[in-house]
């Protein structure tokens, strides 16, 4: 049995855009989740049993320091294209993988406490399963 070392990553290095805008500095967190899917179970009349797993569904979620300044700001963004299909890249760590796809647009969440830096958190759902890209050497 090989015994797999690991390489872990900080997302420090990582870059996410939407459309052809880069989000990397508002975005403070950035997950990519699939649904789980579930489970079919059928027995037939000879007593033998199936079994399949659906296709998950996958988000992504982000949380974004809020800018209602900034002409194309995520937040702006998000509000003025709500319910738009647009292509996303995500890539964790400089010289790692990417994952590309497409998602519906929702609005960020617009205000909060007076004490701090306002954020939001915010989830896209995926139009289909992220295609890994593999880096450019």
């Amino acid at each position: 049995m090989a015994k797999i070392d690991v390489q872990t990553i900080v997302l420090e290095e990582g870059v996410f855009t939407l459309g052809s805008n880069d989000y990397s500095i508002p975005v403070t967190s950035c997950t990519l989740t699939p649904s789980g899917g579930s489970v079919l179970r059928a027995k037939g009349i000879g007593g033998i049993r199936q079994a399949r797993l659906t296709k998950d569904d996958w988000s992504i979620a982000l949380d974004v320091l809020q800018d209602v300044l900034t002409e194309n700001s995520l937040t702006n963004y998000t509000f003025d294209h709500e319910g738009e299909i647009e292509e996303y890249t995500f890539t964790p760590v400089d010289g790692g993988p990417s994952y590309t796809g497409h998602v519906v647009l929702r609005p960020t969440v617009i205000g909060g406490s007076s004490e701090g830096i306002l954020s939001a958190s915010v989830t896209f759902e995926c139009v289909e399963k992220p295609t890994k890209v593999a880096p450019t050497p």
